[in-house]
């Protein structure tokens, strides 16, 4: 519903936060066409439960955002 407001208010530049996961994250049907930057602030244990058992395995399903 958001991505259909901003088409309709024709909004230039968004700053989209994704939820839980890039690779698992509703966001990630944006397309890079028109991205200007993906970033990942922090990779830490918090996500543990839900992305993985290591650090490495939270990276590797964050970075799924980046295109």
């Amino acid at each position: 519903m958001t991505f259909i407001l901003f088409a309709e208010e024709n909004i230039n530049i968004a700053i989209i936060e994704d939820g839980l996961g890039g690779a698992r994250d509703a966001t990630n049907i944006i397309t890079s066409f028109g991205l200007v930057a993906s970033v990942i602030i922090t990779v830490s244990e918090e996500h543990v439960a839900a992305l993985g058992g290591s650090l490495e395995t939270i990276a590797m399903a964050k970075s799924g955002i980046i295109k």
